[in-house]
């Protein structure tokens, strides 16, 4: 399917679960507080992102971007 990006609406063919809005913590940087990051069973709760549409980089703590990575159906290897 590729990826897509919906600005002002909600695509709902793309909608699996009802839409969450999150106010910016910090506008600057259009950084939220997150709930929580789950892939299968391993889970992550108070963290905070920032959304950025123009890029597919992930960063953070590398033990937690190992175990996002990991359960993402994905070759992570861009060489």
């Amino acid at each position: 399917m590729g990826s897509k990006l919906v600005l002002g609406g909600i695509n709902k063919d793309y909608a699996e679960t009802p839409m969450k809005y999150y106010p910016l913590s910090d506008p600057t940087y259009w950084k939220i507080a997150l709930d929580s990051i789950a892939i299968g069973d391993n889970k992550t709760s108070d963290l905070h992102a920032i959304v950025d549409t123009g890029t597919s980089v992930i960063v953070g703590p590398k033990s937690m971007v190992d175990k996002l990575i990991e359960g993402l159906p994905a070759n992570p290897d861009c060489s």
